[in-house]
């Protein structure tokens, strides 16, 4: 069986997975729900959805290599990138960017 990634729903990518019941709908999803509702189609489309793609994709790659994978620290990880993410484009973050960048000069 055949289920399409979906983070990577844009780039039509299928992986084989089994055990499908719990990584139909992951909780990780409000993340990206939360980002949809904060951010522009534009920065939702370059920065948000490369962002869970990526965090899909580690995970169906552990899964599909059937190892004893701790699916714990994968989340951990990619929920602190996705929440770098989001301070980084929020309008805090481009301040400190901005500020950051006078002081360079």
């Amino acid at each position: 069986m055949t289920v399409p990634l979906p983070g990577a729903l844009y780039r039509n990518e299928k992986l084989p997975v089994t055990g499908l019941g719990k990584i139909a709908n992951p909780s990780r999803y409000k993340l990206l729900k939360m980002s949809e509702i904060l951010f522009s189609a534009k920065t939702q489309k370059e920065v948000f959805l490369s962002v869970m793609a990526d965090w899909d994709e580690e995970i169906f790659e552990a899964l599909k290599k059937d190892k004893d994978v701790n699916l714990l620290m994968i989340n951990a990880r990619n929920t602190y990138a996705f929440l770098a993410a989001m301070w980084q484009k929020s309008l805090i973050g481009n301040l400190i960017e901005f500020v950051v960048k006078i002081a360079k000069q």
